[in-house]
């Protein structure tokens, strides 16, 4: 357990425990959730209150939280903080008045309010609460990103079974590229797009209509915002060709880049 230091933030805290003035208040704290929340000149809800037992409560500020001791004078008077681990290290504080949901309170020369608890206070959550609103949090996002993969997955598989019924073969070249062969209504004796693929990233592509892929017969395109684009050395670039091989396929060029990021890394294992 934390020592109770003599400050201005301890004073705050301990003036919260003088809710305890009596075995009637004892009962009425405890109910329900127990928390309470103090209002005074450094205060407006943010330092909150749980009394657990009898002789604890849990003092919440900031995400952190203290468990201290208390015991309650004869008189129900006043009531006494401190640190089990330091007798001297004690607090007495005073119960001016006593209402149902109110509790007026002073030490020190510094008085206080607790408010009990109804939605309007907004003081900060324990580390617990908060790790498992955390916890929660990541798990909701993990589901909305597993819905989205299994959907973009299904698109994707439909997009391929449709790319085989027009004759297209698809297949991974090494370990960064995705091929498109053509097989029907060609004419080329081959005829084939391949998209190389670096960082996870579409970078360039190249479409070759000999199967040695001769440099003379192979076009080349960079790809840009996820479109193919001018090759930099511009006569290795034929658009006429590119446009035929798309209208093959059934699908845009950006349509196929996309395509084929996805089953590079479905297929990379």
């Amino acid at each position: 357990m934390k020592k109770l230091r003599l400050s201005v933030a301890t004073l705050i805290a301990a003036i919260l425990m003088v809710g305890c003035g009596g075995a009637s208040l004892e009962k009425t704290l405890t109910e329900g959730d127990g928390t309470w929340y103090l209002e005074n000149e450094y205060s407006s809800g943010e330092l909150s209150l749980t009394f657990e037992s009898k002789d604890e409560v849990t003092i919440g500020m900031g995400g952190h939280s203290e468990t201290v001791e208390y015991t309650i004078s004869k008189k129900k008077d006043s009531i006494t903080v401190k640190d089990p681990d330091d007798e001297s290290n004690t607090l007495v504080l005073k119960v001016l008045k006593v209402e149902k949901e109110k509790i007026s309170i002073e030490s020190s020369g510094t008085k206080g309010t607790l408010v009990k608890d109804k939605g309007e206070h907004k003081a900060d959550k324990s580390s617990k609460d908060e790790e498992e609103e955390d916890d929660e949090d990541e798990e909701e996002d993990r589901a909305k990103s597993k819905k989205s993969s299994n959907k973009e997955s299904s698109k994707y598989a439909d997009m391929q079974e449709e790319l085989e019924e027009n004759g297209i073969e698809v297949d991974t070249y090494g370990y960064s590229a995705v091929t498109f062969t053509a097989s029907k209504n060609v004419d080329h004796d081959y005829f084939q797009l391949m998209i190389n693929i670096y960082s996870d990233e579409a970078s360039d592509a190249e479409l070759a209509t000999e199967e040695d892929q001769d440099y003379d017969e192979t076009f080349r395109f960079e790809i840009e915002n996820g479109k193919m684009v001018e090759y930099y050395a511009k006569e290795k670039s034929d658009f006429n060709k590119l446009k035929e091989f798309l209208e093959i396929t059934g699908y845009s060029d950006d349509e196929l880049i996309e395509f084929s990021e996805w089953y590079l890394e479905e297929n990379s294992n």
